[in-house]
């Protein structure tokens, strides 16, 4: 056991269980740091944990405020990125699963493909038409065909580059997760992990930053600011060949509120 370290699984609502979650990982983060900060009070000189996934290891640390208070919390989630669909059997199953259900027409579609973490998630790129015309209410989205499509796992991420000036966000984006009990995800970190490497190549050609924005655009809606840290870059100015893709991650600041908390005595 590594001082800092914890194991941490992630379960949806109807106990399936999924490889990542970004809303559960801010929030583990931030009851441990406030345990932690409790039990020990040498601890708030020691801002970073680690969680250990089934499969990976994330970094979580408190992003001080001038005066020195605990404030956001900074998350580094893995970089992925999203690998085109070459069955064409598959895509044509799921170009008819995405017009049949959320009423996207193939001539709209930008790119279609899957993340690289064993297609957990479908990843679907369209125009901004396309986007802005697909149904709200949940009585117009045929969830069913979603469920019994192939090619992916757990969710389908459905995005744009975001063509009003009026939202300060580079893309737009909306997450549908039937398969593991979530018809339409609010805002979710973990698709972020394909939506910020992808858009930050179209969106960043032209500017001076590492930062990329989305809008989540569901019916409660979020925005996320995501940095691209690649120290692959860093290592190569420095002479060092041997890198890798677990040398680039996504960071992701948020924050959260403790809203209960008890004991549980088990016998």
């Amino acid at each position: 056991q590594k001082k800092n370290s914890y194991q941490i699984r992630y379960f949806s609502g109807t106990g399936i269980e999924v490889d990542l979650c970004g809303h559960a990982t801010l929030a583990a983060a931030q009851v441990v740091f406030l345990q932690q900060g409790k039990m020990d009070k040498n601890f708030p000189g020691d801002d970073e944990i680690t969680f250990a996934t089934k499969f990976i290891e994330l970094k979580a640390y408190r992003d001080k405020t001038n005066d020195g208070s605990s404030s956001n919390i900074i998350m580094d989630f893995p970089w992925r990125e999203v690998d085109p669909i070459q069955a064409s059997s598959v895509e044509e199953s799921i170009k008819e699963m995405l017009e049949k259900s959320l009423n996207i027409n193939e001539e709209e579609i930008i790119l279609l493909g899957v993340g690289d973490n064993d297609a957990e998630d479908l990843f679907v790129h369209i125009t901004p038409k396309a986007f802005h015309a697909m149904p709200t209410k949940k009585s117009d989205i045929d969830f069913g065909r979603m469920i019994t499509c192939s090619g992916y796992n757990r969710g389908i991420i459905i995005c744009c580059q975001n063509d009003d000036v009026t939202i300060e966000a580079d893309f737009l984006s909306r997450f549908f997760g039937p398969k593991v009990g979530i018809d339409e995800d609010p805002v979710t970190g973990s698709a972020h992990c394909l939506l910020a490497p992808y858009f930050s190549r179209r969106v960043l050609m032209d500017k001076n930053t590492s930062t990329v924005r989305g809008m989540q655009a569901s019916k409660r809606g979020g925005m996320l600011r995501c940095e691209l840290l690649d120290e692959c870059d860093k290592s190569n100015n420095a002479g060092n060949a041997s890198t890798s893709g677990d040398d680039r991650y996504v960071r992701i600041i948020g924050s959260a509120l403790i809203a209960s908390s008890g004991e549980l005595h088990i016998q």
